[in-house]
């Protein structure tokens, strides 16, 4: 076996620690970039679906009047006004 001084030896691992780091950065790098894509293809898809629905639908601005009339109304102070009614009802 060969002497080698230790300021060589510490160089030697250091590139090890280095090339590591390098190569696992990487690794994240291209883990980040594949997300990024699927991110952008999701949207795209998205974005492709709302453009059917778009087309599907003639008149959007009827449909969500349409929609709003669906919705129940709310009523304020339903018990107050049944004993109203009760009251009436039981005295004439």
């Amino acid at each position: 076996m060969e002497l080698v001084p230790e300021d060589q030896r510490q160089q030697e691992g250091s590139g090890l620690k280095f090339l590591t780091s390098v190569v696992s950065c990487q690794k994240k790098r291209k883990r980040r970039k594949k997300k990024r894509e699927k991110k952008k293809e999701k949207g795209k898809k998205k974005k492709k679906k709302e453009q059917r629905k778009k087309k599907q639908t003639r008149n959007p601005k009827k449909i969500k009047a349409q929609k709003n009339l669906k919705k129940p109304k709310k009523t304020q102070n339903t018990k107050t006004k049944k004993k109203k009614k009760e009251n009436k009802a039981n005295n004439p």
